[in-house]
């Protein structure tokens, strides 16, 4: 504890107090929210509920965020902070890498191995106007027009002839049919004195670029494909995948991220006709409709560049947040990979965010009920082995006959999941209390841990001012960012 007279603020030396002044001034309350032993703690109110702070109630710093200690108050927001808690390597600008295509076709709706979301119909609107164009896509991925019509909204749906029929939006006709058993698949692209955005009715989201509707072999359903450049496909990601208000440094930092993913990915579904899927299994992707300037700016300033490792593509990894520390590939998946290695991460630690932590308890029946799927009667003991960066590598679940299933890797947030976590990630822990017979599980982050943090990124933007290409060389360790170049 350390005391000053008069001013007093006794502050604990094992705790960090992360003050979001309310307005400027020479003295001034702290804001609503205060967080206490690295955040992990949330107590409500002034500066009072959580500690004596002299006679006057209020503490001498004006505007901004704050990080005070025992050694005194050091100023991390507004513009960046006076004192970093980890080096942050600045990932270079240099040279370039291949990329397997500038163009990305990704499944909206569609029938696979695991999922089947296939429609039975789907409507589409050019909202720009100037109709739309039907053809195929060649192997180049270039569309090439056959026919066209003027109307701006269609409907298509299969027919009991193996063919997709399309009618007019506006007169109700037949204007177009498709034999799906011709030797090339339908496509469908917007027409537009400008860029071309198409409503899909669906899910009413907007999309850049063009369709391609397929039939899949004994089914009445159509399966529906964006065919777009990879550059308008981020600008689709990236609001989804981190937030249209985010630090644009964060959402430079996320971009490049997702370009990554898709050249890494790209044709992972080839079989079924598409790269990758629209969904969190891949990367969020719904259009346009929650891109704004702040997102496209990100997504433009940032434009082909791509996150490479000893002059080849990175596969990188990235997850909402990690609890407190990142994890080297081989200790998650299986391949180890030198530009994922585990490390201390202590900025999520000054921001609030949804999955931060988490924690359930359980009584010993509770427990060994939800564990029963592993083969196991009544639980006896829960051990954890950790990496060296902190997260869980196994998970060794004992019975009373001595029975144990043991879990390694990223099976272990499977341990989680069977309790009921909305939320996991591998950096947690199990304590047991023999007073009350329950064994408590805490934890925080949601994902794998691999790569970088979503909020983590978020936090070095916002609270430390730091760069897209400072976030992205303390996530990826030994990394530059790269030009890609199509071959």
């Amino acid at each position: 504890m350390k005391r000053k007279k008069n001013t007093s603020l006794i502050v604990l030396l094992s705790a960090v107090l992360i003050i979001t002044v309310l307005s400027a001034g020479n003295y001034t309350s702290a804001a609503s929210t205060i967080y206490v032993n690295d955040s992990q703690n949330v107590l409500g109110g002034d500066l009072s509920s959580a500690y004596a702070v002299g006679d006057t109630g209020t503490v001498a710093v004006t505007g901004g965020t704050y990080v005070i200690t025992g050694d005194g108050v050091v100023k991390v927001g507004e513009g960046g902070s006076t004192s970093n808690p980890v080096d942050t390597p600045e990932a270079a600008l240099s040279g370039t890498v291949a990329v397997k295509s500038n163009t990305v076709k990704i499944g909206l709706y569609y029938k696979t191995a695991s999922f089947d979301t296939a429609v039975t119909s789907s409507t589409l609107t050019n909202l720009g106007g100037g109709g739309f164009g039907f053809g195929y896509y060649d192997s180049s991925r270039n569309f090439c027009e056959l026919a066209s019509t003027a109307d701006n909204q269609m409907t298509l749906t299969p027919d009991a002839n193996n063919c997709i029929v399309v009618k007019s939006g506006v007169t109700n006709q037949v204007i177009y049919v498709h034999d799906c058993n011709s030797s090339s698949s339908f496509a469908i692209a917007p027409k537009s004195s400008s860029k071309a955005v198409t409503k899909l009715s669906n899910n009413s989201n907007t999309y850049y670029g063009g369709f391609i509707i397929n039939r899949y072999n004994g089914n009445s359903k159509l399966t529906v494909i964006n065919v777009l450049n990879i550059e308008d496909y981020v600008k689709g990601v990236i609001p989804y995948e981190m937030g249209s208000s985010w630090p644009i440094e964060a959402l430079k930092a996320g971009a490049i991220a997702a370009r990554n993913y898709v050249q890494a990915n790209f044709g992972k579904y080839d079989k079924y006709g598409f790269d990758i899927i629209n969904t969190a299994s891949d990367q969020v992707y719904s259009g346009t409709s929650s891109a704004n300037s702040n997102t496209d700016a990100a997504c433009d300033a940032t434009v082909n560049q791509y996150i490479t490792y000893n002059g080849q593509m990175c596969s990188a990894f990235y997850y909402a947040a990690n609890g407190g520390a990142s994890e080297n590939s081989e200790n998650v998946f299986l391949n180890p990979l030198g530009y994922c290695k585990g490390k201390a991460d202590p900025f999520e630690a000054a921001i609030d965010f949804y999955c931060k932590s988490w924690s359930k308890s359980f009584t010993t029946a509770e427990i060994s009920s939800k564990l029963s799927s592993f083969g196991l009667s009544t639980i006896s003991s829960i051990t954890l082995t950790n990496t060296t960066a902190g997260n869980v590598y196994s998970v060794t679940m004992t019975d009373i006959t001595g029975k144990k299933a043991t879990l390694t890797r990223s099976s272990c947030t499977t341990f989680l999941t069977k309790l009921g976590f909305t939320y996991t990630s591998v950096h947690f822990a199990v304590t047991y209390d023999s007073m009350r017979d329950t064994y408590t599980i805490s934890g925080g982050g949601s994902g794998h841990n691999v790569g970088m943090s979503q909020w983590g990124a978020n936090s070095m933007a916002k609270v430390y001012g730091k760069n897209y290409r400072q976030i992205l060389g303390f996530y990826y360790t030994g990394v530059v960012i790269s030009q890609g170049v199509k071959n």
